[in-house]
């Protein structure tokens, strides 16, 4: 009986192993590499033609001697202490109100998500017109379909193993997950930038996709439900004879459909309203995506704001008509997903 535990035991560590280590490893290349890689060049003076060069803290002296940093820095402070208070109370109040039962609630409930699934570029376009101050459609479809792809599929391995599975280091490895989770993204830019420029992948669809390969939220996300599933399951699975895999693609992972259906609108609102990342990596207009797209229509010398409003309305439709299909399937998956 010993052996016979002790060989099942190695045979899920395994198991938990091979399902987690696609986002480990994509955390590691596509995260904490490009981390690391800015410790060091902060560290560093560049010279010509690129090279760099050891000089210690002399940029962060630099960086504490400019008044600029501190009063940036003051801001955020000041940002944070009188937003995040007000922002909780808010969120909690209109929580209470759009789950209450009162007669067009569904109407109300997406004409509150509605700024959320909208093009940072349009709201932009709209609020720079209001104060007088060639798109991508399929580069767009392309980067949204293997983001959710990639964001599905990996996710929902890493976060069934950290959920359901034992194994060595399991603590440490998720603790990697939730520390790129707390780390704003535009540091990653200028390494992952240089990481596609050396091979000369920069204005490919691959670039687009690149820093999407793995999602630590959607990790996070679906590791939530999947703790709600009852372990009951899996163990009932595995005396009918199924085995890790099968048990989670023919048992589990099926129970987690709504939590699976907001992921993908997250992922899909997220990589449709990103417009860093296809500004800094695709500069050819033919491989831009929608957001992109639009942040190019001004002119040099003057701008037609009635075609970039039209474009900005245009931009709003496939994330508003995805997100009016799925609208119960998200708010049940993301109430299942806050219970354990």
């Amino acid at each position: 009986m010993f052996n016979k535990q002790t060989l099942a035991e190695k045979r899920e560590q395994r198991w938990a192993y091979l399902m987690v280590a696609p986002t480990i490893i994509g955390l590691l290349v596509l995260n904490y590499y490009p981390l690391f890689d800015t410790i060091r060049l902060s560290f560093s003076r560049t010279q010509t033609f690129g090279k760099s060069t050891f000089n210690g803290i002399e940029n962060y002296v630099t960086m504490f001697s400019t008044p600029e940093f501190w009063k940036a820095t003051w801001n955020t402070i000041w940002f944070c202490i009188l937003t995040v208070p007000v922002g909780i109370a808010i969120a909690l109040l209109v929580a209470v109100m759009l789950n209450a039962k009162v007669k067009f609630k569904s109407g109300f409930r997406a004409i509150y998500f509605l700024p959320m699934i909208v093009a940072p570029a349009a709201v932009a376009m709209v609020w720079r017109w209001m104060f007088n101050g060639q798109y991508g459609i399929i580069n767009t479809i392309v980067l949204i379909f293997f983001r959710v792809l990639c964001a599905i599929v990996f996710s929902s391995m890493a976060g069934y193993a950290f959920a359901k599975l034992r194994f060595r280091g399991k603590g440490l490895l998720f603790g990697l997950v939730l520390v790129q989770m707390m780390m704003p993204s535009q540091i990653f830019i200028i390494p992952q930038y240089l990481m596609l420029a050396s091979p000369g992948l920069t204005n490919t669809l691959f670039a687009l996709v690149f820093p999407g390969l793995v999602s630590a939220f959607g990790t996070f996300f679906l590791r939530q439900s999947y703790l709600g599933i009852p372990n009951e399951i899996g163990e009932a699975a595995y005396l009918d004879g199924c085995n890790q895999w099968q048990t989670f693609t023919k048992v589990m992972a099926p129970l987690t459909g709504n939590s699976v259906a907001a992921l993908t609108i997250f992922t899909a609102v997220f990589a449709y309203a990103d417009l860093m990342w296809p500004l800094v990596v695709n500069t050819d207009i033919n491989m831009m995506t929608l957001s992109s797209g639009l942040a190019t229509l001004k002119g040099q010398f003057t701008t037609n704001y009635p075609v970039l409003m039209a474009g900005s309305l245009l931009a709003m439709i496939p994330m508003l008509i995805l997100y009016l299909f799925f609208q119960k399937q998200f708010v049940e998956g993301i109430a299942m997903t806050g219970g354990k």
